[in-house]
């Protein structure tokens, strides 16, 4: 067995001591006996160059189409194609890199590994060329076989949806949905026994329908299937990958190969309702996660299909109630809002109408409740203010969607009343506030008054200067008087002056602090 110039072994379990373990190694190894009948002279080492392996794949392959089925040049080609699609993009400018490419090696690969996995012939006449009898004698290399390869694929697939590569990512789930689909079918036609009379003597036909597409048996072998098992004959159909896709719930792959078809191809009816079952199971998928965006692109697509859209519009409305109803039950008013609104715009439902009706008012009154019971705290005036707007808001939407709804017509006068009510208490409030506001710190003043009364802020200079003027006359009476008349007026006299001037100063002095206090 000669190893592949290109190969770097897949990930196994530690199973060195493992016949079965060590026969799946030798099976991604070259057959010396095989490459003898398919008259390949040059060492392997030459298949480093990619013009060279060009040139063998299509020796092998015209071999392959020829005698099939041909174990040697499936298993050859298989080798070449499988550890090629490995390498790709990886070692350099001879090696191709473009996905197309590289989905063509891996395509060619898994088809012809499926094949042989469900072969017995191949499994007999292996085990005695590679010196594996009781290994090929036990059925279980093929199965062993194929869940190498599948975990290969899963995996390939898991690094690169964790790199950010998601397009990447689904053409390797793309690649596994193929591989089982070829698996399933291959596995099928043991029981039927189709002989192909290709080689020198009549054998068994074991493949599926995409191999067995590119050698030119696809038709013959639906044609034995059809009166036999007519059940079986949705395993032959060359989208059969894609049906697969579908049933194990990949919606994206499924589209994602769908794009990459032929527009006639397309076209075709089966196809077509492929991708609407793609579309409208991908967008159910992305409506329970959440993703309402994604949901409304693939509504949108299906719509512009060109396929009768009322069936589709009815899907859609169907979903999107039951999910918004779902979303109220939980409270989630405002993403039930969001869901119905872009639903509107994809169908004009008289349900979604409804719905999105009652849930704006839902929504209004949950906030009406905050404002009016404190549900969510005490708030400030403006937030209360705030609240009962975006109430009438949706109040106001509800009406317009349905004029006649008198629940949603009497939210709204009672929100608009509200609102009223608040803006006449903040008025009042706010006056009350500014009178205290004024006052706060300061000793009221008496107003100006005349006669009698006390006098005015304004007044008091002119008071104080009289007050000072009177007093000053009583201390000259008391001052003056004694000292410059005594000699005229005599004892009593003197004592008379001394008096008056006396109670003139008392006097005065007495109505200035009675004013002043």
């Amino acid at each position: 067995m000669i190893a592949d110039p290109l190969a770097t072994m897949p990930e196994t379990v530690d199973g060195a001591g493992d016949p079965q373990v060590r026969a799946l190694d030798d099976l991604f190894r070259y057959q010396e006996r095989y490459l003898e009948d398919l008259g390949f002279d040059d060492p392997v080492g030459t298949l480093e160059e990619t013009s060279n392996r060009r040139r063998v794949a299509d020796l092998w392959r015209a071999r392959e189409q020829r005698t099939f089925p041909n174990p040697g040049a499936t298993h050859s080609l298989a080798l070449l194609l499988y550890w090629e699609a490995r390498a790709s993009g990886r070692s350099g400018a001879q090696l191709p890199s473009p996905p197309d490419s590289t989905d063509r090696l891996w395509t060619g690969a898994l088809t012809r590994f499926a094949a042989l996995c469900a072969s017995d012939a191949f499994w007999i006449e292996w085990g005695v060329l590679a010196g594996r009898i009781e290994e090929a004698r036990s059925g279980r290399l093929g199965a062993a076989l194929a869940d190498r390869l599948s975990r290969e694929l899963e995996t390939i697939a898991a690094r690169l949806t964790e790199g950010g590569d998601h397009p990447a990512a689904a053409r390797f789930e793309e690649h596994l949905a193929l591989f089982r689909s070829e698996l399933e079918a291959a596995g099928s036609l043991p029981a039927l026994r189709i002989l192909s009379g290709r080689g020198l003597s009549p054998a068994a036909i074991v493949a599926g329908p995409v191999l067995l597409a590119e050698v030119g048996m696809l038709e013959k072998v639906r044609q034995a299937i059809a009166p036999q098992r007519p059940d079986l004959l949705d395993l032959f159909d060359p989208h059969a990958r894609i049906r697969r896709l579908v049933r194990e719930e990949r919606y994206g792959a499924a589209l994602r190969a769908i794009e990459r078809m032929e527009p006639a191809e397309r076209e075709e009816a089966e196809v077509s309702a492929l991708e609407e079952v793609a579309l409208l199971r991908g967008a159910e998928e992305a409506l329970r996660a959440g993703r309402i965006e994604d949901a409304v692109r693939h509504w949108e697509r299906a719509l512009r299909a060109g396929r009768p859209v009322g069936p589709i519009r009815e899907q859609i409305a169907s979903l999107v109630t039951q999910e918004a109803s779902a979303l109220r039950a939980r409270g989630e008013h405002g993403a039930a809002i969001g869901l119905l609104e872009r639903a509107g715009t994809l169908t004009e439902d008289p349900a979604i109408t409804r719905l999105l009706g009652a849930a704006l008012v839902a929504r209004a009154g949950e906030r009406l409740d905050g404002v009016q019971q404190g549900g969510r705290g005490p708030l400030e005036p403006g937030d209360r203010r705030k609240e009962v707007g975006l109430a009438i808001v949706d109040l106001e939407r509800a009406v317009a969607l349905q004029p006649e709804d008198r629940a949603a017509n009497e939210a709204l006068e009672k929100a608009r009343g509200l609102l009223h009510a608040l803006d006449a208490g903040d008025r009042m409030e706010t006056g009350a506030r500014g009178e205290g506001d004024a006052g706060e710190g300061i000793i009221p003043q008496a107003p100006a008054t005349t006669g009698a009364g006390r006098p005015g802020a304004g007044h008091r200079p002119l008071f104080y200067v009289g007050a000072a003027l009177w007093l000053g006359i009583a201390l000259l009476v008391l001052v003056a008087y004694p000292l410059v008349l005594p000699p005229a007026l005599g004892t009593t006299g003197l004592l008379v002056v001394l008096g008056v001037g006396a109670a003139w100063g008392l006097a005065h002095l007495g109505a200035f602090l009675f004013l002043r206090g």
